[in-house]
Order: C-alpha cells, then structure tokens, then sequence
C-alpha cells in the first residue's frame, strides 16, 4: 500500500523549458583535458550530459558551458561571449569553437529544492528538503506551515533519491518512556522488502512495516522503525565511544573490559563492543521492543557468547549486575532526556557489593568510568553545565569529579588518567546541544552510603 502520491498532487510538465547554453565544438580527444582542467566551467546537472556527440562527425564533441557563462544577454554571435581568460586562451590554441545549444530540461533534470520551490507557495521561505534517512526510510519534522503540503513533499523525495522507498513524518514529541515517537507515511510504499550492499556487507531486509537493516561498524542492525529508537546522526558518536573505551589503556591488560550499558536500545554501542574481542557487555532496554531486537541482532552477529541482554529499569539492572558480583568498568547510559538523574544508583556502589570496605580492594573491583549523555539549553558552558548536574545527583563537588575542562579524542588511549572530561556531540535545536560526560566515579561516592536500594528487581529476561 502506498501513501497518497501520486500524478495528481502536482503536474511534472510545468518543469518542461529549454535553456540555451553555449557549447564548444571541440576535437573529442580534448575532452579528457576540458573535464581535468576547466571543469567548474562545465554544465553540471543530474542526469544530463555535458558532452554531446555531433552528428556526422565522430572527431569532434559538443561541450555544454555552465549557464553562468552568459551572466549577459545572448547576443548574436557566440564568439563574441566573453569568456574566461584561461578558457579562451585554451580554445584559441587548439582550434575550439563557440556555438549556442538549446537543451530542453524537465522535472527529472531538476533539483530537489528547485522543485519544492515552485511548488509550495512563495511564503514559505525555508524549503522543507533534510530529512535523516535510515537504511530506505527518510524521516522528516516538518513544521506547521508546510504540513498541508507534506504528501508533495514526500512524493518529490521519493522521485528524487533513488535510495529512499519510504518517507515519513514525526507527528509528536519523544514523550514515551521508550523514546519512540509517532509518525505517518508521506510518502513512498509500505513494502520494505530491500537488499543493499554497505561496507562490503551483503544485508537483506525483509520484514514489515518501518523495518530495515542497517549496517554500523561492521555490525548488522535489524529494527522495527516504528517501535524503538534510531538516530542515524548519531553514528560518528557511537563510532567515538566505542574507541574511546576500546582503546583505553588498562591493567592487567589480558583481562576483558566488561561493559554495563544502561539504556542499550537495539546495541548501537553494545553489539559493535561485543565484536571486538577482549570485551563482555552487558547491555539493558526498558522497551520490550528493543530488547526483542537486541537479542535478534545479537545472533545476527554471532556474539551471543560476549553479550547478555536484559529488559529491566535501569537501576534494577545495575542491582541484578552488583547481586551476580558482575564487577563492570565501563558504564553507559544514552538518555539524553533524563540518564543523569540515575547516577544516583552508583552511590554507594561498594556497599552494594559488600557491606564493608573490603569490596574495594577485591582484585576484579574497579571503580567504573561512567559516560552519560544528556541535553543543556547552556550554550556558553554546555559541558560544565552538565557537570555540575551529575555532581548535584552524587552529591559530591565538581572538584571530586576531578573536571578541568580536558577534551578527550577518540586517538586518545591515556583517557583514563582524565578522570572527568566532556564532549558536545551534536547541536539538537536552537539554543540546544547533546553532551557526553565521561568522568570515573569517585571514591568518596562509592563509600558514601546507597541513596537508592534494590527494591523489587523484575523478573523479567534477565540473561538471554
């Protein structure tokens, strides 16, 4: 089933002109040296060639010029254009001509935000073309006043990059608890059966609505669109972290990292690190969905072995992780929206390993470097201010912390002796960044007593 779109939202001919453009008859064997050397002032559209056999003569070609080369009227004679000064002492050289050429161009040759223009009424000023694409869905957050247009739109996208089948729009806010949103087809079809080739990877998708693979970091992600999380945006940051925590320096070395990733979703970061050997990781979703397809794509990618999935709340998780001695080092929690506020169950993290202090100096027990993301309206001091409120919930200083405003890059394999830093990962909206802070939790916390106990920790699927 397809969206509304179709040969009625608009009429393609209206696209249909000619362009006149001049053209130099040139011996075709000096094409090579006109695309190396002066091809910014070549003609340059989708779908059109800018070198023209001529009829009845095989020696020569026609070369299409930008149309900016007849910044003035057309006069008479072609010759008489002006010309750059390279272009036409190379044309003098060689023999090469001037000659007008009428190229007839339609809605296939023209591009997408041309297209959006002279569809949507003149008052619209910033045409609605970004979107984020996942696999062959296109995702869009299309304001109010190009809604009543949003079917045109989807149907220009769908006719104007190939790789898009689907296109749809975000109708409501991330309010949910498992940050999934609503949406609703613009655009495209519904049949989501695709095959493509990324990374030197064959992948096929075949699955229903909103469902598509896609590959990240030589990992396979297979996903219901419309049921969990995915920002496509997001894949240089998870590709940071990943090095950053894999390129860690640790002693003893042999020994593997153990990961406890909080808010996993479907494993962007989880299922990458349990790839690479010398890792275990131990990765959680509140969201049944997500926790459905981590373990799908967990076999998908034969890591079953380093990779224990959970569908818990994230402080129970981290209580069942204490309760089973799993003593993790590196710990994420990805919720920008509200991951701060359950710092407060590593308060007191040896008590709940232990009740005396011993736990401390048990041979597997670290004190766990944490990474957590969140969103600041502080455009002056983003990182600080998130710092300041990961302090404020393990009631400890920014001193504590140990934060002196070091930024560490994913090269940087001494990052553990930085034991706080900060990193802005992207501009979300206006006045609104997304931050990661990655700071090891301080002793003092560690020893203060749990401000957050177990409770009744779910039964649910704790290890798959």
């Amino acid at each position: 089933m397809a969206a509304t779109t179709d040969a009625s939202l608009f009429d393609k001919n209206q696209f249909n002109r000619t362009i006149k453009l001049l053209a130099l008859n040139a011996p075709a064997k000096l094409c090579t040296e006109y695309i190396k050397n002066f091809k910014k002032y070549l003609f340059d559209r989708p779908r059109i060639r800018r070198i023209l056999d001529i009829p009845g003569d095989n020696s020569r070609r026609l070369l299409l010029l930008d149309e900016s080369l007849l910044k003035e009227k057309v006069v008479e004679m072609p010759g008489d254009v002006i010309l750059p000064e390279d272009l036409k002492i190379f044309n003098n050289q060689h023999g090469v001509t001037l000659e007008y050429y009428n190229l007839a161009i339609g809605y296939e040759h023209t591009p997408m935000d041309e297209v959006l223009k002279k569809l949507l009424p003149s008052a619209i000023t910033e045409i609605p073309s970004a979107y984020e694409q996942a696999g062959t869905i296109a995702h869009l957050n299309l304001r109010d006043e190009v809604l009543p247009y949003k079917y045109i739109i989807g149907q220009v996208i769908i006719d104007k990059v190939p790789t898009i089948k689907t296109v749809v729009n975000k109708v409501g806010m991330i309010e949910t608890e498992y940050r999934t949103f609503p949406m609703e087809l613009i655009g495209g079809i519904n049949d989501y059966s695709v095959k493509i080739r990324e990374s030197g990877i064959n992948i096929i998708y075949n699955s229903t609505a909103f469902a598509h693979l896609f590959v990240y970091l030589g990992a396979t992600f297979q996903f219901n669109f419309g049921e969990v999380y995915w920002n496509s945006r997001l894949q240089r940051e998870h590709e940071r972290l990943i090095d950053l925590i894999t390129n860690s320096k640790r002693e003893p070395a042999k020994k593997p990292i153990i990961v406890a990733d909080m808010m996993a979703g479907i494993g962007p970061f989880a299922i990458p690190l349990a790839i690479k050997p010398g890792h275990q990781v131990y990765a959680n979703d509140l969201n049944p969905a997500s926790y459905k397809y981590l373990l799908s794509n967990t076999k998908l990618n034969h890591c079953e072995a380093r990779l224990h999935s959970f569908n818990l709340d994230g402080r129970d998780f981290i209580h069942h992780l204490v309760d089973q001695k799993v003593f993790f080092q590196e710990v994420i929690l990805n919720l920008p929206q509200s991951a701060v506020q359950f710092l407060d169950v590593f308060v007191g993290l040896h008590r709940k390993y232990q009740h005396d202090d011993s736990a401390l100096s048990h041979t597997d027990f670290v004190l766990p470097r944490i990474h957590v993301y969140s969103f600041t309206n502080n455009m002056e001091q983003p990182v600080l201010s998130v710092v300041e409120e990961v302090a404020k919930v393990l009631g400890c200083s920014i001193a504590d912390l140990g934060y002196d405003n070091s930024i560490i890059t994913v090269s940087d394999q001494d990052s553990l002796m930085i034991p706080c830093h900060g990193h802005i990962v992207r501009d979300v909206a206006p006045r609104k960044l997304m931050i990661c802070v990655s700071f090891t939790l301080p002793k003092s916390v560690a020893l203060k007593e749990p401000v957050i106990t177990v409770t009744n920790v779910t039964k649910k699927q704790r290890l798959n």
